[in-house]
């Protein structure tokens, strides 16, 4: 046979002709066998004889006879009794040690899991166990590969190690079905060979790579033990094929037993590694009997499949996706639009620099207050004065000053007719925003609208809306105590504010009924140069005789500019007289104003 002919090819001949000689070591076999063993492609303590079995069972798998074959059997048919079958049953145990063939019979050596896997053979379970030529052996086959040669070459791209990584998780979900889903009595033995074996070889391939993949780095910044590893790249993997993941699918998969499974529920706890460092994320279903998800967090993601992470505004939204609660706010306003007495305004640029040097953070260390240790001190702003005097406007011109994203949420979105449930809610939504914040160096500011509708003075419990609510107001008292990021609360009544939300709050700022230089600007800042007729409007008089609130101003102006947009022709321009008639009707039909003063201001 020429020398270029494939082992697949040798092993059919071989079968062949012993089967041609009637099942005998004729020399034309031996001479065949001989061949085979010169090319090395086996290793040493590969015999004739064990060459013969190789070569019978390939020869019936490539002409589709079987795949699988009875040990005893197939001896029989090769030596041609039960004798020499069972003296030759040896060969069988030593081609499985040797990853040639394959048998649910094998077991690991519980003592050889750190270095090469070996495995123990119990003869007696060959008499009921099926053999097969191993998947290993098979890809030599098809390759033409010698089996000397090692397979265990070095990574060269990340690709390839996550294909491995997948490989061994696959497997450890394998095992842990068979551990939890069937319940054996045994341990099943070939799905753990197999998890071993594939880790082995990962980290045999891994200890001759020179390259650091981003999943290495990641594992050495955060010290993930081999379990969080599991879990991490369980998600990656099931995050690509499309898959929801929940907390008892991970937690089996990281357990041998029961017993270990509720011991391991501390690595997907609120306080776990994991979520603390936001790798992962977890998230509570909404409704009666929902599961909690687990998902790899979006910028995990892009780091672990070496893409560019996203933006911030991308990964928040990627955080809240799917979360009711939220809304993303994308203000305009900056604080050179802000409208306030400078006293106040002053006060509180210098509140929002102290936070951008982390003062806290140095009378911690002074031991004045906090806890040193703290990443992101939080800090509260009450934002507090009648409707329309910029509170709200004031949240977005300090998103865009400290270059943070807004988001918003309000109380119809938390409150729920079903018992407990609004408290739940209260929860969800500061359980989200920490994990923002320590997801995110810039965490978005949280901005609590009409606060007064979150933070009512709890009263006595005669009722169960009245314990509803007095729960959720300690639940708010309680986010508020351990708040880290940005948290602005505004509210037109402060009087019916919990007293002791009092003390939480670093800041509270009065935002005053604007004095006439404040109206003047605010005409000014809500009248666009684009308006035709705007350079004939006198906005001094204006800001003089109407005393409005700037949320007024701009009613006002809207409601002008409609009108006068209605108009034909040459009229179809802003006249003073429109802004005096909506300043009337907004000063008369005003909730909030009892007084009705249009004379000149003194």
């Amino acid at each position: 046979m020429s020398i270029n002919t494939s082992l697949s090819e040798r092993l059919i001949l071989v079968a062949q002709l012993y089967k041609k000689n009637k099942n005998r070591l004729a020399q034309q076999v031996r001479d065949e066998i001989k061949s085979i063993q010169k090319m090395k492609y086996f290793p040493a303590q590969v015999q004739q004889k064990d060459i013969l079995v190789i070569a019978v069972i390939w020869h019936g798998i490539s002409s589709a006879e079987d795949t699988k074959y009875a040990p005893i059997d197939l001896l029989n048919k090769i030596f041609g009794d039960q004798i020499r079958a069972l003296q030759n049953l040896d060969r069988i145990v030593k081609l499985i040690k040797l990853g040639i063939l394959d048998s649910q019979s094998k077991k690991i050596d519980k003592n050889s899991k750190q270095q090469k896997v070996k495995v123990t053979i119990e003869k007696e379970t060959l008499f009921k166990a099926d053999i097969s030529l191993s998947s290993r052996f098979l890809k030599k086959l098809v390759y033409n590969r010698n089996l000397s040669i090692d397979e265990n070459n070095p990574y060269t791209t990340n690709r390839e190690f996550m294909n491995d990584w997948f490989a061994y998780v696959d497997a450890a979900n394998d095992l842990s079905s068979a551990r939890f889903h069937y319940y054996l009595d045994n341990e099943p033995e070939e799905e753990l060979y197999n998890v071993t074996v594939k880790w082995q070889n990962l980290q045999a391939k891994l200890e001759k790579t020179k390259k650091c993949f981003p999943f290495n780095s990641i594992t050495d910044e955060y010290n993930l033990d081999h379990k969080e590893q599991m879990i991490v790249m369980y998600l990656l993997k099931e995050t690509i094929d499309g898959s929801d993941c929940d907390v008892n699918e991970l937690l089996q998969l990281i357990s041998q037993d029961r017993y270990e499974l509720i011991k391991n529920e501390t690595y997907l706890s609120d306080n776990a590694n994991l979520i603390l460092n936001g790798i992962v994320e977890k998230r509570d279903g909404f409704g009666f009997r929902s599961r909690t998800e687990v998902r790899l967090c979006s910028t995990m993601l892009r780091i672990l499949l070496d893409e560019n992470p996203l933006n911030k505004e991308c990964e928040i939204k990627e955080i809240l996706r799917g979360n009711p609660f939220f809304t993303i706010v994308h203000p305009k306003q900056n604080m050179n639009d802000l409208i306030l007495e400078e006293s106040i305004k002053q006060t509180l640029v210098k509140s929002l620099k102290l936070y951008q040097k982390n003062v806290s953070g140095i009378l911690a260390q002074w031991g004045i207050s906090g806890n040193n240790e703290t990443k992101n001190p939080g800090t509260l702003l009450l934002l507090y004065g009648p409707p329309g005097t910029g509170k709200t406007f004031c949240a977005g011109a300090v998103s865009n000053y400290l270059n943070r994203s807004l988001i918003t949420t309000d109380i119809s979105k938390i409150l729920s007719a079903w018992v407990g449930e609004s408290e739940q809610n209260v929860r969800s939504i500061f359980l989200t925003y920490d994990r923002i914040v320590k997801r995110l160096q810039e965490p978005p500011i949280l901005l609590l609208n009409e606060a007064d509708q979150f933070l009512t003075k709890r009263g006595e419990a005669q009722r169960s809306v009245d314990r509803m609510y007095n729960q959720m107001q300690n639940l708010f008292l309680e986010a508020f105590e351990n708040f880290q990021g940005i948290l602005i609360c505004t509210t037109n009544l402060r009087g019916n504010l919990d007293p002791a939300f009092s003390r939480r709050f670093h800041l509270k700022l009065q935002f005053p009924f604007p004095k006439i230089n404040e109206r003047i600007k605010l005409w000014h800042l809500h009248i666009p140069g684009s308006v035709p007729g705007v350079n004939e409007i006198d906005i001094n008089h204006l800001a003089s005789r109407y005393e409005l609130s700037g949320g007024q101003i701009s009613v006002v102006i809207k409601n002008s500019a409609t009108e006068a947009a209605g108009r034909k022709g040459h009229e179809k321009i802003l006249k003073q007289e429109d802004l005096e008639k909506f300043c009337l009707l907004e000063l008369n039909s005003s909730f909030e104003n009892t007084q009705k003063k249009y004379g000149f201001a003194i």
